[in-house]
């Protein structure tokens, strides 16, 4: 039985990559509890790791350019985010 005064909360999600069809480049958003940097990695459905960087993250929202991927061929990618003790990850599609 559900009560009858049931909150649902809605937070922004700690990892949003956009576009997430991309051609040449992505945009990482990221929150962050506190400043340092993030672990990125972007990695095929193979399991090779085909960009690896840290991003410079400050306490907060963070907005991070990633381009030059133009060289990637097409097909289904994993991008993961080591942020605040947390692996985060989403999909995204290179056209």
């Amino acid at each position: 039985m559900v009560p009858s005064s049931t909150t649902f909360s809605t937070t922004d999600p700690l990892l949003k990559v956009f576009p997430s069809i991309f051609q040449s480049s992505i945009i990482v958003k990221i929150k962050a509890n506190k400043t340092g940097s993030a672990p990125f990695k972007l990695i095929d459905y193979s399991g090779r790791t085909l960009l690896q960087q840290d991003l410079p993250v400050k306490a907060g929202s963070n907005t991070i350019p990633i381009p030059n991927l133009g060289h990637i061929a097409e097909g289904n990618y994993i991008v993961l985010v080591n942020i605040d003790n947390k692996v985060l990850n989403q999909k995204i599609t290179k056209q």
